[in-house]
């Protein structure tokens, strides 16, 4: 983009729209995943849904809000559609969650049911 300055040119960088879009779509996606996760939390006991560990404190981040019908635009105030899982799950009971990225070792035997 050229744009006159006086009597000269001066060539200015037009912002890169793709990645200030890509920015805003993802804080909006963050802080609506927020919401629904700090009401599954007021909601729901702090418990994981399938091993049934109990979570506190700084431990709470380990807790993670699952869809049931895998739609997470799908997220009722009334909370149906949510579930508290762990991040110690095998993948097999909660594929999303990439154990092994956390720095997670899951026992053989409790992976398989």
């Amino acid at each position: 983009m050229r744009t006159r300055t006086g009597d000269t040119m001066s060539t200015a960088n037009p912002p890169s729209h793709t990645a200030k879009l890509d920015r805003i779509l993802a804080d909006a996606q963050r802080d609506r995943e927020m919401g629904y996760r700090d009401k599954a939390l007021r909601m729901y006991p702090h418990v994981c849904g399938r091993c049934a560990r109990e979570f506190a404190g700084k431990r709470l981040s380990e807790l993670t809000v699952h869809h049931r019908d895998h739609n997470h635009d799908n997220n009722p105030q009334d909370g149906s559609n949510w579930e508290l899982l762990c991040r110690y799950l095998p993948a097999e009971w909660y594929p999303t969650i990439d154990n092994r990225a956390f720095g997670r070792h899951i026992p053989q035997h409790l992976g398989r049911r």
